[in-house]
């Protein structure tokens, strides 16, 4: 049982350690990829499960989804080993150490796996409150940290919003795609998905809109780096495949059938939206797919031995 995800274990760990030689900027923004698509639907679950112990909401579909963020603290101690290939400008040097970086993003993930447990386990609503209030204040730094890693001289004033809409939007649309709850609790993520979908779009748009025609000189070249025709493409279909097809499928199909086609459309989107954020390349996209397969056959070999320990 243990042998296949052992061999995958090694094999990703091979793959990623040749492409960190070669190509250490694109390894970072790899692994800095993997992290952010696999990891946004369980940060996700964690905080909707800590929204519905505030207002009453009975949203136990995404427990199991949840119990899954313990795996988000590997993934973290990796996001602080990756800064070392992002050297950040003078006056952020110890912000942005990689060891800065890396205390950060273990410390967000420590707490939201201990948040996740707590709440599952029947926390009050005064300490969802409390965690949610936390998780806002961190936010911003932790989104800078895992979405703009790679440029930390940009800034980005939404960037807090902007990781918390997608974590909450993909932890709806893995629910919409397999089809947890009942028909009522699949309604409200189906509206939370489209919610996200728009207020995702709507930040990026104005962040570009502002930078761009604003003629802000520190902040036009992170655009202009994305400004060619495949990116350009990328974003498009990011766009429609977050938004404009969830909606449609929602509207026109209906039932489980358009909920389940609205959740696989959606967390597409956001992966291209991320590919294109984080400016991926093809070694960066095989330095992902080796990262996110590190993380799943952890994930597999934990569970197992969990299992065989009883």
């Amino acid at each position: 049982m243990m042998r296949l995800p052992l061999v995958g274990l090694i094999v990703a760990t091979v793959g990623l350690v040749i492409v960190l030689i070669v190509a250490p900027e694109a390894a970072a923004a790899g692994w800095r990829l993997a992290f952010v698509v696999a990891g946004a639907p369980v940060a996700g679950a964690v905080l909707l499960l800590l929204i519905a112990r505030l207002v009453g909401a009975r949203w136990d579909a995404f427990a199991p989804l949840a119990a899954a963020a313990p795996l988000l603290v590997i993934g973290a101690v990796g996001i602080g080993v990756i800064q070392i290939a992002s050297p950040a400008p003078h006056h952020l040097g110890a912000w942005q150490s990689p060891l800065s970086v890396g205390i950060r993003a273990v410390a967000a993930t420590v707490a939201l796996a201990w948040a996740g447990a707590r709440v599952r386990s029947g926390a009050s609503a005064t300490f969802a409150g409390v965690a949610l209030s936390v998780y806002a204040v961190v936010s911003t730094a932790i989104g800078s940290d895992w979405l703009l890693g790679g440029a930390p001289g940009h800034s980005v004033s939404a960037i807090g919003m902007m990781i918390a809409t997608q974590e909450i939007g993909a932890a709806s649309a893995v629910m919409l795609l397999a089809g947890g709850g009942g028909e009522r609790f699949r309604r409200d993520m189906g509206m939370l998905l489209t919610a996200a979908g728009l207020g995702l779009s709507y930040m990026i748009f104005m962040d570009y809109l502002i930078t761009w025609y604003g003629d802000l000189p520190a902040k036009v070249g992170w655009y202009a780096a994305r400004a060619t025709p495949l990116r350009d493409a990328i974003a498009a279909l990011a766009l429609i495949c977050g938004l404009f097809v969830p909606i449609g499928a929602q509207w026109r199909i209906g039932g489980r059938t358009g909920q389940r086609i609205a959740g696989a459309s959606a967390l597409l989107g956001l992966a291209l939206i991320d590919l294109w954020w984080i400016r991926a390349d093809l070694l960066a996209l095989a330095a992902g797919v080796c990262a996110a397969v590190m993380l799943l056959a952890a994930g597999a070999l934990t569970a197992t031995r969990r299992h065989a320990h009883g």
